[in-house]
């Protein structure tokens, strides 16, 4: 499970901001230690800020909401619940992707050759972005 300041790097590095800035344009104003507090003092975001993140790096918000939620929690078994529901929705979106490619597949080849060519970079990049979320 990626932790909630990677994805806060992640986001920083797509869009070359550092803390400062970064904070500026997700809407913290000019709070410049928004980021820098989820990065020194271990302070979490509220939800608001998780799903901008999740907007800048075009990830489902859910896991970035419970990559903030088990760096909250203090609770061993809570963690473990946050962890579990992140693997959990992590399987979910990879099935439904799947379902998606194999339609997308199934469409393209009623349709004739320049659909089924876009159908299967479609699926080449849904089983590519499977491969990184499996791997985060």
């Amino acid at each position: 499970m990626k932790t909630f300041i990677e994805y806060v790097d992640e986001a920083q590095k797509k869009l070359e901001m550092n803390d400062g800035a970064f904070s500026k344009h997700i809407g913290g104003g000019d709070n410049r230690t928004l980021v820098s507090g989820w990065r020194n003092r271990g302070s979490t975001p509220e939800d608001y800020y998780c799903i901008v993140i999740a907007e800048i790096l075009n990830v489902d918000p859910l896991e970035i909401i419970a990559a903030a939620n088990y760096s909250r929690t203090k609770d061993e078994a809570k963690k473990t619940w946050w962890e579990n529901f992140s693997k959990q929705h992590v399987k979910t979106v990879v099935g439904v992707l799947l379902g998606l490619a194999i339609l997308l597949n199934g469409f393209g080849a009623t349709t004739g050759a320049s659909q089924v060519t876009a159908a299967a970079v479609i699926s080449a990049v849904l089983v590519l972005r499977i491969m990184y979320i499996m791997s985060s």
